[in-house]
């Protein structure tokens, strides 16, 4: 009996072992590839993230330059996706595209992670003074919707890839600084927090080896939707005409092209519409993939830790 008892322990510790191992990059993904839909979801990221990479090469047409021999051309073997009003190629222009979108989302996505991680480790660390005034910014810039916020930007800012980008990245700053100091707040009273403040541990120490392993996951999760919202964002702005201006080929600019003949000339914007979906889609279906694999509670539910 003890015996089995014995074994029994040793199983548990087996396995409790294994599942404490370090959540490498190659682990992360394959935990991803193993949650539904979200290796579709990665899949579809990683091909526009290759289209955006290979733009120059994939296109065949110089996705700027007009050409008024083939003016509003359906789609067809010569052009995939047809040609705008000005017969330039839309399959070009949808590709070029597709690396603004994503080279606009990236930098604003890290921006934001630049100045809000740090805000909210401060915020939920220092608490008193540090954590009112923070707070009370971050409340203010919460109190305008996204998309509003971002157009009050870019309009101060004025119009360019740099600026759009700038705009987005503020946008996302108040939702990773609320998410990071919600994380330092309930790690900062953990007894391992208590007992290394208690011998001395320097406070950026503090932050950088105990608190911040512990916000990490929320903000992967967290930092995938922020793309999607500022590829939304982005699209929106350009479509208004306050964003990225013409010639440069954005999604939003092609659809802003395309919608006064929607009518009699819709693929015009069916493709940069879909580009700007599937993108969206496949960007929240890794944000549920991570979310999925990152808490300790859902993975444990779908057996994935």
């Amino acid at each position: 009996m003890v015996q089995k008892a014995d074994a029994a322990l040793r199983s548990e510790a087996a396995e409790f072992s294994r599942r404490r191992q370090p959540l490498t990059p190659l682990r992360l993904l394959s935990q991803v590839f193993k949650v539904r839909l979200a290796g579709a979801g990665l899949v579809v990221v990683c091909v526009f993230a290759a289209v955006a990479l290979l733009a120059n090469v994939i296109d065949r047409y110089d996705p700027v330059k007009p050409d008024y021999s083939a003016p509003l051309a359906r789609p067809s073997g010569r052009h995939f996706f047809g040609t705008d009003q000005l017969g330039r190629d839309i399959f070009s222009r949808v590709v070029h595209g597709a690396r603004v979108s994503l080279g606009v989302a990236t930098g604003a996505t890290l921006l934001g992670v630049a100045i809000g991680v740090p805000l909210g480790l401060l915020s939920g660390f220092r608490r008193g003074w540090h954590d009112d005034v923070i707070m009370r910014v971050m409340d203010g810039l919460s109190a305008t919707p996204g998309i509003l916020l971002a157009l009050a930007l870019v309009a101060a800012l004025g119009p360019g890839a740099v600026n759009v980008m700038v705009a987005l990245g503020i946008v996302s700053v108040p939702l990773l600084s609320r998410l990071v100091r919600a994380g330092t707040l309930a790690v900062r009273e953990t007894d391992y927090m208590l007992a290394a403040t208690a011998v001395g541990v320097k406070t950026p120490r503090l932050m950088a080896v105990h608190i911040m392993p512990n916000v990490v996951a929320p903000v992967l999760v967290q930092g995938s939707l922020v793309m999607a919202f500022a590829i939304l964002a982005e699209a929106s702005l350009s479509f208004l005409g306050v964003g990225i201006r013409p010639p440069q080929p954005t999604w939003g600019i092609i659809l802003a092209d395309g919608f006064q003949f929607i009518d009699s000339h819709f693929w015009l914007s069916l493709f940069p519409g879909m580009a700007i979906f599937f993108l969206v889609l496949g960007f929240n279906f890794v944000g549920d993939g991570l979310r999925d694999v990152l808490d300790p509670r859902l993975g444990r539910a779908l057996g994935l830790k």
